[in-house]
């Protein structure tokens, strides 16, 4: 256990704050199993762009040296993430979190 461990349960935040839902749901043993052994679904099917469900995914590797490395890799990341939404419209709290 590391600071990629941290950034798995950022990622799986920031999943419920993006997609509006969590990546996994059940019974505490269910939601400790999906977590250890599953993949979560690919956010991009709530209508997450593409860049910041990358970036999700990414954070939720079942394989911490697929992770990012530190809080910075993940901070850097998300700043290159678009602040525009479809037409142009901005992203609201997402744009203000990837401008950090």
């Amino acid at each position: 256990v590391d600071e990629r461990t941290d950034l798995y349960s950022l990622g799986a935040t920031l999943y419920r704050l993006a997609a509006g839902s969590a990546p996994f749901y059940g019974e505490r043993n269910e939601l400790l199993h999906a977590h250890v052994k599953l993949s979560p679904p690919d956010p991009r099917q709530a209508g997450v762009a593409d860049d910041l469900a990358e970036i999700i995914l990414r954070s939720m590797s079942k394989l911490p040296g697929d992770r990012f490395q530190s809080g910075a890799d993940f901070a850097a990341a998300l700043a290159t993430v678009d602040k525009t939404g479809p037409k142009g419209r901005k992203r609201g709290f997402l744009g203000r979190i990837a401008r950090r």
